[in-house]
């Protein structure tokens, strides 16, 4: 998780380098998401290891796929921080405003273009995937495999 924090971190100082004030306004959006959103996903992963009594995310899994209903309190509020966290870390409505794409949403990649636009791109929706699987792995861990 913390190193979505660094790579966001370097994507904000990217986008204030060059001095626009779209990327200005976009980066500044981009690192104010990350103080919100990287610490809900946090606390709704601590509540699950607390649960399972381990960080090991096998053991986390285990736990929530053999968790009695009668006793998961904890581990639905931590699948709804989880869950709200991976909605905005997606950039889905209504946090990607469409009529604001240019400016907000895609502040810091003004001044991109060629290979390294291509590059951000690919690693941004890289973190969605990673970010949506771990929330997936964690929180619906059936039909994954036991044994290998």
């Amino acid at each position: 998780i913390y190193l979505f924090a660094i790579a966001r971190f370097f994507f904000a100082i990217a986008g204030l380098d060059t001095g626009s004030p779209f990327t200005g306004i976009g980066a500044s959006r981009e690192a104010m998401l990350g103080v919100l959103v990287e610490p809900i996903l946090l606390l709704g992963l601590w509540v699950a290891a607390q649960v399972a009594g381990s960080t090991h995310i096998s053991f986390i899994t285990d736990t929530v796929y053999h968790w009695p209903v009668s006793r998961s309190l904890p581990l639905v509020l931590a699948l709804c921080a989880c869950a709200f966290a991976t909605f905005i870390e997606m950039g889905k409505l209504p946090f990607d405003l469409a009529e604001a794409e240019q400016e907000l949403q895609e502040g810091p990649l003004t001044e991109y273009s060629g290979y390294g636009f291509a590059v951000l791109k690919w690693g941004i929706s890289l973190k969605q995937l990673v970010v949506l699987q771990m929330f997936v792995g964690v929180f619906f861990p059936w039909g994954q495999m036991t044994h290998f």
